[in-house]
């Protein structure tokens, strides 16, 4: 499997909040970013669900991950049909 099919497969969170935040950026940011916000995506994905949303949601920080997590929620600038 390579990188990119298999970096979708773990945005697949269950949840379509989380699947529709991660994938527009894996689509997009991702493939534009450099190799250590790439190693960070990676890192991110590595959260539980729980902690992943509220690292999106603001609620909680993640050292050294909050320009990416920026990026990450810029991607969504449109997030109505996310959160209708």
């Amino acid at each position: 499997m390579d990188e990119l099919a298999r970096l979708k497969w773990q945005c697949r969170r269950g949840t379509k909040e989380l699947d529709k935040l991660l994938n527009r950026y894996l689509e997009t940011g991702y493939l534009a970013a450099d190799q250590q916000e790439r190693a960070l995506f990676v890192a991110l994905l590595q959260l539980e669900d729980d902690r992943l949303m509220a690292v999106l949601l603001g609620d909680l920080k993640v050292a050294g991950m909050e320009v990416l997590v920026g990026k990450v929620r810029a991607f969504t600038f449109d997030t109505s049909d996310i959160f209708p």
